[in-house]
């Protein structure tokens, strides 16, 4: 999964793909035309693509639990025994298997779960994602203060889409106090 843009030509391509599917869930904040499934899936989508060549040469060492030439159940079982060890990147992995049933039954409660101790270990994706489901409140309570929380999280390594949606959090004044100038501030970046 994350050793999918290895090649210079990938990883390029994997920004462009990024950049769009940032374009569209911005778009679709700022009209609030976006169900909780389908946001779900695109903050998956945005964390692997944003952070994939940080991820990419750790895809191919043997301590990543995920392997795509694995059967989903080889890497669950993998990645649980990871998890349990504390690995952040495997709980990650956890979350993102159980949000889509990916060699267990689609679970979002557990998806959480995990992803919030991958997030609690500075793990930017899971950051990333846990802003989005409080943002909407998907397996989650709606609550715009802890989405600022983790989007600033993500955004303080200096991850852009998190610090461009801080940005849009700050002008409509969600979770945060409404300021223009850390609006632009977070969009400069």
């Amino acid at each position: 999964m994350f050793g999918l843009f290895g090649k210079k030509e990938h990883k390029e391509a994997a920004n462009r793909i990024g950049v769009e599917i940032h374009r569209q869930l911005i778009e679709a904040l700022q009209t609030n035309k976006i169900n909780s499934r389908l946001f779900m899936k695109n903050m998956v989508l945005i964390a692997l693509f944003a952070l994939s060549p940080i991820y990419s040469h750790a895809a191919q060492t043997e301590q990543n639990c995920y392997q795509a030439k694995n059967s989903d159940k080889v890497n669950f079982d993998n990645c649980s025994k990871a998890a349990k060890k504390g690995d952040a990147r495997a709980q990650f992995n956890l979350g993102v298997m159980y949000a889509n049933g990916r060699g267990v039954p689609q679970d979002d409660k557990l998806a959480v779960k995990w992803y919030q101790k991958a997030a609690d270990q500075g793990d930017a994706s899971a950051q990333i994602i846990l802003g989005g489901l409080y943002y909407k409140g998907h397996g989650v309570p709606q609550d715009d203060k802890l989405a600022a929380k983790w989007y600033q999280k993500a955004a303080d390594q200096g991850v852009a889409i998190a610090q461009s949606v801080l940005g849009v959090l700050y002008v409509n004044g969600q979770g945060v106090p409404q300021d223009y100038k850390l609006a632009a501030k977070w969009y400069q970046k």
